[in-house]
């Protein structure tokens, strides 16, 4: 009789044993992450910094037992692949990208986008019409502005005077171009300008700021809306981000980045 119960304790035991690591299984995946490297809110996986919104994904998502897939690649392409249902989400989106994602309550950072060109040049930004008298670089698939004005005369704009950069490096190979005299001015968000040229080596001051394209806005971490499991992770995000934030883990993650918290 000792031997029987000793053999039942074993097999229930072992059972159990089995239905946490299946249950550990099937709640723990693979969450697909995609966007254009855009330091510093995301850039080379391999890097030692990856970016802050790639630091904060793994210390939101790796603690609930979910691994973060985060790879790069052109802009429109992950948006393409996160409408349909492809990857889990994209880094970087405003609701201007793509209206019909599904969109968390807590922003992953800000943005303001600015005209850039270089130290010795006297353009200044002051409306679309200023436009039309130089070569700009812009980045295809960026919405610029929430009024829509700098992107439809972007849309309409025939070379030379619309130059659109596609795939991987598009903003490091718009400065170069602007640094040779081929492009007046580039149009990006502030701070991802400032981590570009410092990654690249640009002195500062050699390329300066002419003016802002439109007001801030909040980013986001943008989830698919063609998969059932993104609900649950855009709430998740929220939780995390909140906890990471009362923490004070969020400010450690953007202190490694020289950024301040947005809110």
């Amino acid at each position: 009789m000792k031997a029987q119960g000793l053999r039942t304790g074993v097999l229930s035991l072992l059972m159990l044993v089995f239905l946490m690591v299946f249950a550990v299984r099937t709640y723990a995946d693979t969450i697909v992450v995609r966007a254009d490297s855009w330091p510093p809110y995301n850039a080379d996986p391999a890097a030692s910094e990856p970016g802050y919104v790639v630091e904060i994904l793994k210390a939101v998502f790796e603690p609930q037992g979910h691994k973060i897939d985060y790879q790069t690649m052109p802009w429109t392409r992950a948006v393409a692949d996160m409408m349909e249902g492809k990857v889990d989400a994209i880094i970087g989106a405003s609701h201007a990208d793509a209206p019909d994602a599904l969109y968390p309550a807590e922003s992953m950072g800000v943005i303001l986008n600015a005209f850039f060109v270089k130290k010795d040049s006297t353009w200044k930004y002051s409306g679309v019409d200023s436009l039309k008298t130089i070569k700009l670089g812009v980045i295809d698939g960026y919405p610029y502005d929430d009024d829509g004005a700098i992107d439809k005369y972007i849309k309409a704009g025939a070379d030379p005077e619309v130059q659109v950069m596609t795939g991987d490096g598009s903003l490091e190979r718009n400065i170069k171009k602007l640094q040779a005299g081929r492009l007046d001015a580039v149009v990006e968000n502030e701070i991802v300008m400032e981590a570009t040229l410092k990654n690249m080596g640009i002195a500062a001051g050699e390329i300066v700021n002419a003016g802002k394209a439109d007001e801030q806005k909040d980013l986001f971490v943008a989830f698919t809306p063609n998969k059932d499991t993104t609900k649950k992770y855009s709430q998740l995000w929220d939780e995390g981000i909140k906890k990471l934030r009362e923490s004070g883990e969020l400010k450690k993650i953007l202190d490694r980045y020289s950024v301040k918290d947005w809110r």
